[in-house]
């Protein structure tokens, strides 16, 4: 869950700030997270998480271009 979190707080910095250091680490922190939360043990954490690394993803993919 921590890890979930960080990716969140990471994220955040990262529509704030310039570069996409902040959303390359978010990106990492919910794969950590995807890591944990399987969608065979807890489906709607792992929905959850899979929805906020997306968003991550996309955010990241618009700052490199």
């Amino acid at each position: 869950m921590t890890q979930n979190y960080l990716g969140l707080v990471l994220q955040t910095l990262g529509e704030r700030e310039a570069g996409a250091a902040c959303l390359e680490q978010a990106v990492t922190a919910f794969r950590d997270a995807l890591g944990e939360f399987t969608r065979e043990r807890v489906p709607h954490r792992f929905a959850t998480t899979q929805n906020n690394l997306e968003a991550a993803e996309k955010l990241l993919s618009v700052r490199q271009r």
